[in-house]
């Protein structure tokens, strides 16, 4: 990430990260919120599993939209 500073491809990793993490955050306060109303642990994971996913499938995007090189 250091070499690659300054890059356009750095901007687009970072914004890709950024929505991944969103992702995550959001999953997170819904799963605390009634109807599903879990505890914090386990909000926790899916969460985190969420925007785990989430990643993959960013950076495939950005590779077939031809924004990383």
């Amino acid at each position: 990430m250091l070499i690659a500073a300054g890059s356009t491809d750095t901007t687009y990793v970072l914004v890709a990260l950024l929505a991944c993490l969103i992702v995550g955050g959001t999953v997170f306060h819904i799963s605390t919120r009634p109807p599903l109303d879990m505890a914090g642990g386990p909000a926790f994971l899916a969460g985190g599993a969420a925007g785990g996913l989430a990643i993959p499938i960013a950076f495939e995007v950005l590779e077939r939209m031809g924004l990383l090189s």
